[in-house]
């Protein structure tokens, strides 16, 4: 019974969340107090119903935002617009491609800052399917500007790319 009981406690904890260390010290008189009181179960039993709270709690937090990651996106192509070099017009380039694509993204630079970390998954998987194919093409001209030699071309396209995206 109590390797039963330590195996859904740990489930539970990782469901909830909770560091291992704080887990066992806030259950650590549970089976304990079941084999003593009969008021185990209870406890047993409340936990899915807290862990299924916390979730509904946390989920707002974790919602996509694909506003802000264009809007964010829209902000780093103005950067790469008004840099002095053609490595941070590539490197704000890279941060707005970061923004539109989400880290799946096949374009997505694990090297470069990802300026929308935290705000979902990229703007084109988080945005509703009508809105998708400008941020598409948004991205496409965003790439094109990553391989222009030239930076007065390349700063051109950036200013581009921040202009389809509304800003």
């Amino acid at each position: 019974m109590v390797g039963n009981v330590s195996q859904t406690m740990e489930r539970m904890r990782v469901c909830a969340g909770l560091p291992v260390a704080g887990w066992r010290r806030a259950f650590r008189r549970g089976p304990r107090d079941h084999q003593r009181k009969g008021n185990g179960m209870r406890k047993l039993a409340a936990a899915p119903a807290l862990g299924a709270l916390m979730a509904l709690i946390a989920a707002p937090a974790l919602a996509a935002d694909a506003a802000q990651e264009i809007k964010t996106a829209a902000l780093h192509a103005g950067m790469a617009s008004a840099s002095d070099t053609l490595e941070m017009v590539r490197a704000h380039l890279h941060h707005a491609l970061n923004c539109l694509e989400g880290p799946k993204g096949a374009n997505f630079d694990a090297k470069a800052l990802n300026p929308c970390k935290g705000q979902g998954m990229g703007a084109i998987p988080d945005s509703p399917p009508d809105k998708r194919k400008a941020l598409e093409a948004a991205a496409g001209q965003a790439g094109m500007a990553l391989a222009e030699p030239d930076m007065a071309k390349a700063k051109a396209m950036a200013a581009q790319v921040q202009k389809s995206l509304g800003e």
